[in-house]
């Protein structure tokens, strides 16, 4: 151990957790501590917690993990600590034996009455005689043997750094920065170093420390007959006998490169080697490829338990990119595209897609059937459909896209010409699947043939429930992201279209209230085509009915629990909330108002007063909640009820009386409905 910060403090007698006049100056006896540099929580089994300038001394059992060191503290306790957390400091022979004594103390004090009968209490008596044999020794001026840290990577090691120095370092100080700890055990301690460093920074913890939920990440203590034989002759030689030193350091060098070597083994596990992991489970079990990477984080996990100390790094370093931090890849890891393109998945799904378009060339080129095709046609969409949903994205989302997405048109045109349902229902099912990739692919349908065909199958089908569900849900991701539609779409998707919808909604076949829910959701979806207070042909079609019972009811009742379905389909972010903006429309229209009943129109007040309470400045849903109150009071015949007239006029005033500028809007629309309703609220 070398460096002068701490020798320097020791001299000015700033030792803090060692009196004055402990620290030993120089080479003479005495023995060596570990001295807590930080706090630290223990969150997991078997480990310690500490505050920082605590004491230890090291179990005599072999201390076989470089992270993490066996000792004992002040209080007798054993356990384990972060390696990275501590500093060795040289003290003298009466502070040693003084230490030792006290422990011996703590752990006599918790023996039970009678030396025995109590779990564990041979574990300690045997603690006992081993500190008593370390105090015999320290009053003979003996030291404790400390185990050195890792080797420290130098300029001229060319083994690549292994995942403690790589990953633990961003997460605990660095051991070459704070601690400049010798890299061979046979180097005697000679002085005592304080790194320059003396709290963690704020967003850095101890080094690889296992999580809450894996405590078997830290192995049961190895007893000293078990340990490596390197590790043996390790600890023999760090004896101070100065006739042994010579034969000392090649040997450590040796340990140093073996080191190196088990270093070497855990780098070779990259990102990319994770990846194709991952992918080879995904092959041979068929597991989605988010199911793969939970596979392999269980195994993963377990073989912490069951594989020898050294093959932990490697194991956590996996379980790390694993883990990621959410959403696709592996830990934040992109998969370059040759380990895209060389997955099984994408081969598979580019000879799918070949076999697809020649379905659709052949189809073009004959108006009979040569041959039954259909079954293989089935097994081509069925494991079309099976890797969108339960390959990598990244994948499916490359190889639709080569050639600006030319082979999936292709598909696309072919649905066009199939004229056989079995066929088209699963052609439905894998644009469905792959809806979810990305929101390009759901704007490339919605610029194609595709929504005028649904739409053309809804209506012409009417009996069959299954044609009609399949239809709507497809039709209703399409049109969801609220981007206008082909204007000639509308020939097909008009008037006559939103018609057989409501139609459909009041009074569905065979009483089925699946595609009466189903076709809701298509109006919802359908109405974000359309710019507030302009020509809209939902609210038109509707201003034309008598009745409209169901709608109206679903419509209330999806905006008082503040539901979204188009929301829940995809993460459209162009409208606060479809029902709302859908309501507020409606309300526009007089005509179309009128299908509310009074009853309904209180319902609605009770929701508009309670949001109006509940939501904050600046919300967009706040502003709209008011213009729908401003049209309710112009639209309807409210003044007959006045329902809940004073807990409105209590809201504006709150919101009139509101600071800041997130408010200047809302205020504005509140000051404009007491100008045109004065009669409902005086001021």
């Amino acid at each position: 151990m070398s460096g002068q910060t701490l020798k320097s403090q020791a001299d000015a007698g700033e030792c803090v957790g060692i009196p004055d006049g402990a620290v030993s100056q120089g080479g003479g006896g005495g023995g060596e501590v570990l001295r807590a540099l930080y706090d630290f929580k223990a969150t997991i089994e078997q480990t310690l917690d500490f505050a920082r300038h605590d004491i230890f001394i090291l179990h005599s059992s072999s201390n076989t993990k470089k992270n993490w060191w066996h000792v004992i503290n002040a209080q007798g306790k054993v356990g384990y600590i972060p390696s990275n957390y501590v500093e060795t400091v040289q003290v003298s022979s009466n502070y040693l034996v003084s230490f030792i004594t006290r422990c011996m103390q703590c752990i006599e004090r918790s023996l039970p009455a009678g030396g025995g009968g109590e779990s564990g209490g041979g574990k300690r008596h045997q603690l006992l005689k081993e500190l008593a044999e370390r105090r015999r020794r320290a009053e003979g001026g003996m030291r404790s043997p400390i185990p050195p840290r890792p080797p420290t990577r130098g300029p001229a090691t060319s083994c690549p750094a292994s995942p403690y120095a790589n990953a633990s370092a961003a997460a605990a100080p660095s051991p070459t920065k704070t601690l400049k700890k010798s890299a061979t055990v046979g180097q005697s301690i000679g002085s005592s170093v304080k790194p320059a460093v003396e709290t963690p920074p704020a967003n850095e913890s101890a080094p690889n420390l296992p999580s809450a939920n894996q405590s078997e990440a830290l192995p049961e203590p190895t007893n000293q007959q078990d340990a490596q034989p390197e590790e043996s002759i390790n600890q023999e030689e760090t004896e101070p006998e100065s006739t042994n030193q010579e034969v000392t350091e090649p040997e450590s060098t040796n340990e140093g490169e073996a080191d190196s070597q088990k270093e070497a083994t855990v780098d070779e596990i990259s990102a990319e080697d994770t990846y194709r992991l991952v992918q080879k489970v995904r092959f041979h079990t068929e597991l989605s490829f988010e199911m793969s990477r939970v596979a392999v984080g269980v195994v993963a996990s377990n073989l912490l338990q069951l594989l020898p100390a050294h093959a932990s790094p490697a194991l956590e370093q996996l379980l790390g990119r694993l883990r990621g931090g959410g959403g696709e890849g592996l830990g934040g890891f992109t998969p370059p595209h040759h380990l895209l393109d060389s997955s099984h998945d994408a081969e598979r799904l580019s000879v799918v897609l070949a076999e697809l378009v020649a379905c659709k060339e052949d189809a073009q080129q004959r108006s009979w059937e040569l041959y039954e095709d259909e079954d293989a046609i089935m097994e081509y969409l069925a494991e079309f459909t099976s890797i969108i949903k339960n390959a990598d994205p990244a994948i499916s989302r490359r190889v639709l896209s080569r050639d600006k997405c030319w082979q999936l048109e292709a598909v696309l045109d072919y649905y066009q010409m199939e004229v056989r349902w079995t066929i088209r229902s699963r052609l439905l099912d894998a644009f469905l699947a792959v809806c979810a990739l990305h929101r390009t692919f759901v704007l490339l349908f919605l610029n194609s043939v595709l929504p005028v065909e649904l739409a053309r199958d809804m209506q012409s089908n009417v009996k069959d429930v299954p044609k009609l569900i399949n239809s709507a849900k497809l039709l209703t991701v399409i049109l969801s992201m609220g981007e206008p539609m082909p204007i000639p779409h509308l020939e097909q998707l008009g008037e006559e279209f939103v018609d057989f919808l409501l139609l459909l909604i009041e009074d569905p076949p065979e009483g089925n209230e699946q595609i009466s829910e189903e076709f809701f959701v298509v109006l919802v979806s359908y109405n974000l085509q359309f710019v507030p207070q302009s020509s809209n042909i939902v609210v038109e079609a509707l201003a034309k009915m008598t009745h409209a019972t169901n709608f109206t009811e679903k419509l209330l009742f999806m905006l008082n629990r503040e539901d979204d379905p188009v929301r829940a389909i995809t993460q459209q972010k162009k409208y606060a909330n479809s029902v709302l903006k859908l309501i507020v429309d409606i309300f526009v229209s007089r005509k179309a108002a009128n299908l509310f009943y009074t009853n309904d129109i209180n319902v609605l007040i009770d929701i508009i007063v309670r949001q109006l309470t509940d939501l904050s400045p600046g919300d967009e849903k706040r502003s709209q909640y008011l213009e729908l109150c401003r049209l309710v009071l112009r639209n309807t015949d409210y003044a007959e009820s006045q329902h809940r007239c004073d807990d409105l006029h209590k809201c504006f005033i709150h919101i009139f009386c509101e600071e800041g500028d997130a408010s200047r809007p809302d205020q504005a629309l509140v000051r404009d409905i007491s100008n045109e309703f004065p009669h409902y609220f005086k001021t």
